[in-house]
């Protein structure tokens, strides 16, 4: 699996990405939009991550799957 980013780097540590997945997004428990898992983002969408690593993701067309729910 192979995907691309643009990634803009803000001065207050945050970052903003917008992406044509797949690609493989982690979110860790009560830091995001996004439950707690591992993700294939196989659409295009964007991600913006706090400074403090929080991340906000808007999916504008396609899947996001939890591979951690494949294990389960």
């Amino acid at each position: 699996m192979s995907g691309s980013a643009l990634v803009a780097h803000r001065s207050d540590g945050s970052r903003f990405w917008a992406v044509p997945g797949p690609v493989l997004v982690g979110v860790g428990e009560g830091a995001g939009s996004l439950d707690r898992g591992l993700y294939i983002a196989a659409g295009v969408y964007a991600m913006d991550i706090s400074s403090s690593g929080c991340k906000t993701v808007t999916l504008a067309h396609g899947p996001t799957t939890d591979i951690c729910e494949w294990i389960d």
